[in-house]
């Protein structure tokens, strides 16, 4: 099912625990710090964290398991966004700290780094639709060849498929008393 898909209520395993873990050591190494300081102290409060989380990160756990490309894409999205934020919040401080000076070299250091990172940004999530655009082309590909196929066999597929069904009822009607016990054997 994923980590998407889970029961929210669970138990959490050592599994679900190390994925949680190298997930946060790939996205947020800070977060990561804190959570193993806190299993350390109350290891039942950090597995309710981690159950309280995985509904909005699961995805990109589940990710990570089928396309370890676009999962790391994402990974760097994340980063990367996490930066730009702290990069502007630096902006956004020194115009606190130092009014009248928006024109000044110094905050123009700091404007420029945080466009660089948010242009960095930018180019990730070019490579992010770029990977979603092949997966979806690729997809797209296989199902018009499943498609022409299918076309091209139709009265042998309509032939497999009754030849089965007749096979299952055959099997069905020797089966009387099962069939008055209300079972169809399917």
């Amino acid at each position: 099912m994923g980590f998407n898909g889970r029961d929210p209520h669970a138990a959490v395993t050592d599994g679900d625990r190390q994925a949680f873990d190298d997930f946060l050591g790939s996205a947020l190494p800070g977060v990561q710090k804190m959570m193993r300081e806190l299993r350390e102290r109350d290891p039942e409060r950090a597995d309710k964290k981690l159950r309280e989380a995985l509904p909005r990160i699961g995805w990109l756990m589940d990710l990570r398991e089928r396309d370890r490309e676009l999962y790391d894409l994402r990974i760097q999205d994340i980063g990367l966004g996490r930066e730009a934020l702290e990069a502007v919040r630096g902006v956004a401080r020194f115009d606190r700290d130092q009014p009248g000076r928006e024109s000044s070299e110094e905050r123009s250091k700091l404007a420029a780094a945080a466009e660089s990172v948010l242009r960095a940004q930018y180019d990730v999530r070019g490579q992010i639709m770029a990977r979603e655009v092949d997966l979806i082309e690729n997809s797209a590909a296989r199902r018009r060849a499943e498609l022409d196929r299918r076309g091209n066999d139709k009265e042998s597929a309509v032939r497999a498929t009754f030849d089965k069904l007749m096979a299952r009822a055959a099997e069905w009607m020797k089966h009387p008393r099962e069939r008055r016990d209300g079972q169809n054997g399917s």
